[in-house]
């Protein structure tokens, strides 16, 4: 089962700018992976469709709180 974004997003608040960077490229890497095989027919629960699209989202989530924290380490907060 896969988590809202929310409840990710909440999971990701404390990692540091360079661990947040880390987790997005982790997703980046499972998303193409998943845009890149032809054959996404496996049974499996949750179906690599939901996985991918959880991903994407998560994605958004997380390029924002990159941005954030990518602020304060700029203003010095």
């Amino acid at each position: 089962m896969m988590i809202s974004p929310e409840v990710y997003i909440e999971e990701q608040k404390n990692k540091s700018y360079e661990e947040l960077l880390v987790e997005r490229d982790r997703l980046i890497s499972d998303i193409k992976q998943f845009e890149g095989d032809e054959k996404n027919e496996q049974v499996i629960e949750p179906s690599p469709d939901v996985v991918y699209q959880c991903n994407l989202k998560y994605l958004a989530k997380i390029c924002e709180l990159i941005a954030e924290k990518y602020n304060e380490r700029k203003m010095g907060i």
